[in-house]
């Protein structure tokens, strides 16, 4: 007895003989290639793992991401409250040492300048500390979900900060690959949570409180708009799934959500992984080839340079 192997999905078959090969074909439409023993297959480097193995991963970047960008932005402005209460503070403490010396009214102007600027560099400070603790959060989290979504295969494409024409909002990953499209919406919020289907729960005040906006809303609009977005390029029809990566250890899911999943990050890959085939190669190909122009960064694999 032999056994027949595809490639294309990674599975193989029994065979009585190298005859019955010869006229078989995979569920995936691909011929599959006929060895007599496993080990044979897996000594001759012909295993998923053994090629993964001769390619790496690279991520072409154009730029900041929307998330980098504000957080960037938060961060900028928070130092430069902090800059606004030092200069302050000298000018109030030097105007104020004068004043004693010369009587001048012109240092006692100096002195309430100086005090407007740290009243106004502090509230500079808080507001944008705030602000930008929350989107540098938010980045942290994002760059954990792509550090787990870059252990996929070599044959997935993995689109970060895809902003589609006419959009308002940013869509954190887009995975293609041979189990289909997933869109991915990444959370990185604090506190406990329960999920009841498609409304989302916090723990405030002793008790679970429904949130005003469902991140599950949210990741289910986005793939609707990239559905739109591939019809009117002429790929209509399109499988896709959608993901929250949520970065929060404690959570429950009372009742799963009907349109989208769930997931801390270091299960996405696993459950991208174990979904249905796509061999339809041309088709990933062109959906690919529309989200490229339209995604600040990109992570492809391509075979090792000797």
């Amino acid at each position: 007895m032999g056994y027949l192997i595809c490639e294309e999905c990674n599975i193989y078959y029994e065979s009585e003989d190298e005859m019955e090969a010869e006229n078989f074909v995979c569920e995936c439409g691909n011929k599959p290639v006929y060895f007599k023993y496993l080990e044979d297959y897996y000594e001759n480097g012909n295993n998923s793992e053994n090629s993964d193995d001769e390619y790496v991963r690279d991520r072409i970047s154009e730029g900041l991401t929307y998330t980098e960008h504000q957080a960037y932005s938060y961060l900028a402005e928070k130092n430069l409250g902090i800059k606004m209460v030092i200069a302050g503070f000298l000018i109030s403490l030097l105007s104020l040492i004068l004043a004693f010396g010369f009587n001048n009214m012109f240092y006692l102007v100096l002195i309430l300048i100086g005090a407007l600027s740290i009243l106004w560099g502090e509230y500079k400070k808080a507001v944008n500390g705030a602000e930008g603790y929350s989107w540098i959060k938010g980045l942290k989290g994002e760059n954990e979900v792509f550090k787990c979504l870059e252990t996929l295969p070599k044959d997935y494409f993995i689109f970060n900060d895809v902003k589609l024409p006419g959009k308002g909002g940013n869509i954190d990953h887009i995975v293609i690959g041979p189990s289909g499209v997933f869109v991915i919406e990444t959370k990185n919020y604090s506190g406990k949570y329960r999920i009841n289907g498609n409304k989302w729960f916090y723990y405030k005040n002793g008790k679970y409180v429904e949130t005003s906006k469902s991140p599950g809303s949210q990741v289910v609009r986005n793939v609707v708009n990239l559905k739109n977005f591939m019809t009117k390029r002429g790929i209509p029809g399109l499988w896709m799934e959608a993901i929250v990566a949520f970065i929060n250890q404690d959570f429950r899911v009372v009742k799963k959500p009907e349109r989208y999943m769930v997931l801390v990050p270091e299960t996405v890959p696993k459950y991208i992984l174990n979904r249905r085939k796509n061999p339809d190669k041309e088709l990933l190909k062109r959906i690919a080839l529309n989200l490229e122009p339209y995604c600040t960064d990109i992570s492809v694999s391509h075979k090792k340079t000797q």
